[in-house]
């Protein structure tokens, strides 16, 4: 292999770090999961702007994510304006050294691949295509979008809280600061009850992962029955009564006792 050419060799640190430094967090992960063993993971990244840097990031993302899950993992990179589009495909498929087992290639999706959704019955029959399409055409201002969207996160709702919730954050973090108040505003006005209780949802899902972190700091053996009780509670309050029970508790079977 011939390598680049250089003037010094130095012996850099061997710590490999924690998974996805902060510095280095992607948008999203989405990890799917067979009897609760990872199956496949994507890495979704929503790329505004070209910046070079990516082509060491990227790659980056993927190792982390399949080496903490232990699952094939896939990097999904959506971009808004074709130009951007464009730079992705030809930085995703350049290669430092030409070492094909450094391959990497990434889907890059680009505006013309995704149609812009306004109409709420389209979006009732493809949610999924809809939740691409305001990430990739609403980054400025999804009000355009704002309609189909909601129609495509409630109609998923009726059937799957958690997985339209789980839509729900995809696209708020996925949009601009700017852009995501907009539609958070637009969904307090046209769906108060939804918002009200999403928000519920989150501060419910804040408090399991707490209560899990407190029982296993405590050294408790959490059953299944046990861990799916606390994971599927939407009630803060008594996630929360649950908290202060476990602070003091000897016996884990104390813990969900009336």
């Amino acid at each position: 292999m011939k390598l680049p050419a250089y003037t010094r060799v130095t012996v850099a640190s061997s710590e490999l770090g924690e998974a996805v430094p902060v510095s280095y967090a992607a948008d999203s992960v989405l990890v799917f999961s067979k009897h609760e063993k990872p199956v496949f993971a994507i890495v979704i990244e929503v790329q505004r702007r070209q910046e070079q840097r990516k082509r060491w990031t990227w790659p980056q993302y993927v190792t982390s994510v399949s080496a903490e899950h232990q699952c094939p993992t896939l990097l999904l990179v959506i971009c808004p304006t074709r130009t951007v589009a464009t730079w992705a495909r030809n930085l995703a498929n350049r290669n430092t050294f030409a070492l094909p087992w450094l391959t990497w290639t990434p889907i890059v999706i680009g505006p013309e691949e995704v149609p812009a959704i306004h109409d709420p019955a389209t979006a009732i029959h493809d949610p999924e295509l809809t939740m691409l399409s305001i990430i990739t055409h609403g980054q400025t201002d999804p009000t355009p979008y704002a309609d189909a969207f909601i129609a495509a996160i409630l109609t998923i709702d009726d059937t799957d809280r958690n997985r339209a919730r789980r839509y729900n954050d995809l696209v708020i973090t996925s949009l601009p600061a700017p852009a995501a108040h907009i539609l958070e505003d637009i969904m307090k006005t046209t769906t108060p009850s939804y918002t009200e209780r999403i928000t519920q949802a989150a501060v419910a899902e804040g408090e399991a992962r707490s209560l899990l972190t407190i029982l296993h700091t405590r050294g408790f053996t959490i059953s299944a029955d046990t861990r799916e009780q606390i994971t599927t509670c939407t009630d803060p309050q008594q996630l929360e009564r649950w908290i202060q029970r476990a602070i003091t508790i000897e016996d884990i079977n104390q813990l969900l006792t009336p």
